[in-house]
């Protein structure tokens, strides 16, 4: 601060710009002050000076103390010898001494104050040297600790969490209701919810009033969570109808689209498509309403599955028949007793080890994969087919209730296909955000795709979390990463929406003959 110190009107103005020198120092960062030496000039006050800058240009200055003697008041006349005075201007500087400088530092809040001998500068061409004649440098350090600075509390973002309606029948539980059980898991999704942060939670479960109460709610909210995967109104066909909804409200969503759904709804044609891909899948038949099976292009055992459905619906220990007549049974029973008059695929049973992996994330931004897990079997009595059906899942008094869940131990080429065929089938199927894909090992330990379900179970004991949970993510955290994979999606389709925009409206307008004066 060469000379530029102490133009202010007031002691207490050149303080505030000591302090402020302070606040924006770093800790141990340093100021230096080159000034005048104030009682050098009280005692040597020159009052008039004469100075030639150039040929052209001198100048004269005349000088006083204050009343307080505090100040030197200068009058400066700039002269050019052809052209006149070019400047009269008066300015003011206070005067410090070297212990005043001292003292007005440590006031402001250094520490370590240096106060070095005055440095007198001789001329050789007899300038004026004024106020720069006898100078007084004083350096002090600012010891202070760290300050961060205040961020700014992140917004909140408002998420509707649409899920099934407890007040409607859904067939897919037993007795068609939901139980003790149902409204625990949803108890531990809202305190799992609720510990993250970033979020307010709006839960909607009421089907008769979730369309006008998402259109009311729409200019409240940033998005939904959609975790209705029992459908609209508890109707699995309908699971597709909640994310169709809410793009025909232009709300965005986490989760799958209505395509993606309706393609995995069907087992049979996820078959398809993983054949053409060259992704391996147990042989298999279709069976549609009416027909009767005698013979399978297979060797027994085989699983018999309704094609359309989820939550293992339909796939009790009877599905898996080893001769021709517990077949025919077993398709009545479908038929007859669950009600189901769609068509049902039979498949090759495979014995080896049952498998799910999960991924959380998209393609095109973040995503992460999930262990590989395996239904650890161990506890099922003998004589019963190893199978994770309706009876695990739903019914506490069964054998299966026991099954659980251990990390598969799979060679690495085994591995490596399961992961890279199911990153394959998510970039065909475009599915977002989370998905679990269903594999199963033939007897030599070659792995084959049984099911992928884009709108897997959410629940804290499901088999998303049990991954989840072996990679060290708490359920809470499991959350978090599908809204936020959710919402890394909207911006970057944000982005590129925003860079097609000008084409997208040049089409339309040429469309509609709008364009170019038509």
């Amino acid at each position: 601060m060469g000379n530029s110190f102490g133009y202010f009107e007031s002691e207490e103005e050149d303080f505030k710009v000591l302090r402020e020198v302070l606040r924006v120092l770093k800790p141990m960062g340093k100021v230096l002050l080159d000034v005048a030496d104030g009682e050098y000039l009280k005692s040597n006050l020159q009052n008039r000076s004469w100075e030639w800058v150039d040929d052209r240009l001198f100048v004269c200055r005349e000088r006083s103390l204050s009343s307080d003697g505090e100040r030197i008041i200068t009058r400066e006349i700039i002269v050019h010898k052809k052209k006149g005075i070019l400047v009269d201007q008066f300015y003011a500087v206070r005067l410090y001494s070297k212990d005043k400088l001292e003292e007005l530092l440590k006031k402001a809040g250094f520490d370590d104050v240096e106060v070095y001998s005055s440095l007198s500068v001789n001329s050789k061409h007899n300038e004026d040297l004024g106020m720069m004649g006898n100078r007084i440098i004083v350096t002090a350090v600012t010891k202070k600790q760290w300050t961060f600075a205040r961020l700014k509390e992140p917004e909140l973002k408002t998420v509707a969490v649409v899920m099934g309606d407890p007040s409607k029948p859904d067939n897919m539980k037993p007795g068609a209701i939901f139980d003790e059980d149902d409204f625990y898991t949803i108890d531990e999704l809202k305190k799992a919810l609720n510990e993250l942060k970033g979020y307010r939670f709006i839960y909607l479960n009421n089907h008769d009033t979730l369309i006008s109460d998402l259109m009311k709610l729409k200019p409240k909210i940033d998005f939904v969570f959609n975790l209705c995967d029992e459908g609209f109104n508890n109707e699995p066909t309908k699971e597709l109808h909640v994310p169709a909804l809410l793009e025909m409200l232009n709300i965005p969503y986490t989760g799958s689209n209505p395509q993606c759904l309706a393609y995995c709804y069907d087992k049979s044609l996820i078959r398809g498509i993983a054949k053409e891909m060259g992704i391996p899948v147990p042989k298999g038949v279709l069976v549609m309403p009416g027909e009767s099976v005698l013979e399978l292009p297979f060797n027994f055992p085989a699983i018999v599955k309704p094609n359309f459905g989820d939550s293992s619906f339909g796939i009790t220990r009877r599905s898996v028949v080893y001769t021709t007549d517990e077949l025919i049974k077993t398709l009545s029973e479908i038929r007859d007793k669950f009600g189901y008059d769609k068509p049902v695929l039979i498949e090759e049973f495979l014995t080896g080890s049952d498998l799910s992996l999960g991924i959380i994330g998209n393609l095109s931004g973040n995503y992460q994969v999930l262990p590989i897990i395996e239904e650890d079997y161990s506890k099922l009595p003998e004589g019963l087919p190893r199978i994770c059906g309706y009876e695990a899942k739903w019914l506490p008094d069964s054998p299966y209730w026991n099954n659980t869940s251990k990390p598969a131990q799979l060679d690495e080429e085994t591995e490596r296909v399961i992961i890279e065929s199911s990153i394959k089938l998510w970039e065909r199927l475009n599915v977002n955000d989370y998905c679990r894909f269903d594999w199963r090992l033939n007897s030599e330990g070659k792995p084959k795709l049984l099911e992928v379900n884009p709108n897997p179970g959410w629940c804290w004991d499901g088999h998303l979390a049990k991954m989840a949970k072996i990679a060290g993510i708490s359920y809470s955290r499991m959350l978090n990463m599908i809204l936020e994979a959710a919402r890394e999606r909207f911006e970057i389709n944000k982005k590129e929406t925003h860079s097609d925009v000008t084409e997208a409206i040049d089409d339309v307008l040429i469309n509609s003959n709008l364009a170019y004066g038509r």
